[in-house]
């Protein structure tokens, strides 16, 4: 990175700095987190996500089989926030179910 867009990607991770301890340092399992979840669960990922957060989805899909998966297109791993015009129909009719 040139040493602008270092110094910009440092800014914007200082204010949400709580946000990388629970990232990087959350142990909940996936069995913790099946329990934890046992009603209604909505999980939307992008198909053009990060191949990480892919991997972690795939883990999660075998893992909570009783929760609802849904892949949109494109939208990466901020397409919540992006793609509004993807995301709130699915939420929606997830909603009125």
């Amino acid at each position: 990175m040139s040493d602008e867009r270092r110094a910009r990607a440092a800014q914007l991770m200082h204010h949400n700095r709580s946000d990388w301890d629970s990232l990087m340092n959350d142990r909940t399992t996936l069995s913790e987190w099946r329990d934890r979840l046992l009603g209604r669960t909505l999980f939307v990922s992008a198909a053009d996500t990060w191949p990480p957060l892919q991997e972690l989805t795939d883990l999660f899909v075998k893992g909570c089989p009783h929760w609802t998966f849904v892949r949109v297109p494109e939208g990466g791993h901020m397409a919540a926030l992006y793609r509004p015009d993807l995301m709130n129909p699915i939420i929606a009719e997830f909603l009125k179910r």
